[in-house]
Formats: C-alpha cells, sequence, structure tokens
C-alpha cells in the first residue's frame, strides 16, 4: 500500500512446502540401451528430466543400464557420451519398461574458407545448422567443427570494411 509492504491477513499464511522432490521416489525400474548407427553399444550418463526436474539415474555399462526411476508421465529420458550428440527420448516411467536410445556420433572437421578460389584469413561467422543441431565458429580463430551425420545448411557472415562477401565453403 502506497510505498510500504503489505501485512499478510491472519490466517492466510502460505506453506513453504512445495510438491515432494521428484528424485526421492525413485521405485520404477526401467531397462535403458544406448547404442550408435552401427548398433554398437555406447556407454552414456543417463538422467531423467519430468516437470522442470533433472534426476542423475547412473552410466551405462555396455550400452546397458537397469536404473530406478521416479514415476513421470511424458518425462524425458536423456543420455550423453563424450564424442556423440546428446540424445533424449520421451517414455512415461509410470511402469516398468525398456528404452532404445540412439546416439549419433560427432566427427571432428576441418574448416577453410575460399574467397575467389584463393585461401581467406579474413574474420567470419560460419553458422551449421541442422534439423537436430546449429553449430557456430569464429574464423579464422576456429578452423574445425564437430558434426553429427546429417545435412546442414551452411552459412557464411564477413563484415570486413562494412560490406559483405560470399564465400566458398569445402
Amino acid at each position: 500500500q502506497g510505498n510500504k509492504e503489505r501485512v499478510p491477513v491472519e490466517g492466510s499464511a502460505q506453506s513453504d512446502e512445495g510438491l515432494p522432490q521428484l528424485c526421492e521416489y525413485m521405485n520404477q525400474s526401467v531397462m535403458v540401451e544406448t547404442f550408435d548407427t552401427n548398433s554398437h553399444p555406447v556407454d552414456a550418463d543417463i538422467s531423467f528430466e519430468c516437470f522442470g526436474t533433472r534426476c542423475d539415474i547412473g552410466r551405462t555399462n555396455n550400452g546397458v543400464l537397469n536404473g530406478n526411476f521416479p514415476a513421470c508421465v511424458n518425462g524425458f529420458i536423456k543420455a550423453t557420451s563424450e564424442g556423440y550428440v546428446d540424445a533424449k527420448s520421451m517414455y512415461s516411467t509410470n511402469h516398468e519398461g525398456r528404452v532404445e536410445i540412439l546416439m549419433n556420433k560427432l566427427y571432428n572437421l576441418n574448416v577453410n574458407l575460399l574467397k575467389s578460389g584463393v585461401q581467406s584469413n579474413e574474420q567470419a561467422v560460419v553458422n551449421f545448422v541442422s534439423d537436430e543441431n546449429t553449430v557456430t565458429i569464429l574464423y579464422p580463430e576456429q578452423r574445425s567443427v564437430e558434426l553429427s551425420e546429417g545435412q546442414y545448411n551452411i552459412s557464411v557472415y564477413s563484415y570486413i570494411y562494412s560490406g559483405f562477401f560470399p564465400y566458398r565453403l569445402f
């Protein structure tokens, strides 16, 4: 009221107790299998996300984890592993089951920009955009990029001398 804090009405105290922590009740058994595009097992860290809460579940061993998950409808089981794109799968853990997660390998690729057929060392922003992933590098400081298999829309922007110069990338 005015410039003074308001005084709560008596009997309208707000409870400090929120919803119980989702990760405290992990009692649903789910088998998670992670593998690459060649059906080889991938060891990955597994977590579960539901209602804005993330629970660490464990790590697959030879691509398999039998873990306990909290019961939740339409949560996401997420797999992360070095050298692979993070992958996730929507899954309702209100019942026991099995989930297979396909992980795409990352490949380290060198980037060279040519301007009029000659190698360029001018500064440029290079965007690699696919349906699943977007990666941006600042050339020439960064001359390599990690990308997974797939089709990418590649765009290069340079603002040298307040102009725009098209590049050919290979």
